[in-house]
């Protein structure tokens, strides 16, 4: 399950990382594209999550 998240994790930053630099290159922002980096952005929220969970368990 934590290799699962990390992969769709990943995947969603690397989504988020394209649509931003096609963005700047292109000048081009539509619904489609706010919706792709929406939606990555969501992709990578779980991965994220768990990162901050291990973290305050290692603190403890």
């Amino acid at each position: 399950m934590k290799k699962r998240l990390q992969v769709i994790g990943y995947l969603g930053l690397i989504i988020f990382i394209v649509t931003c630099i096609f963005n700047k290159i292109v000048n081009f922002s539509d619904m489609f594209s706010a919706i792709l980096m929406i939606g990555s952005f969501i992709m990578f929220l779980p991965m994220l999550i768990e990162e901050i969970k291990s973290v305050r368990k290692f603190d403890k």
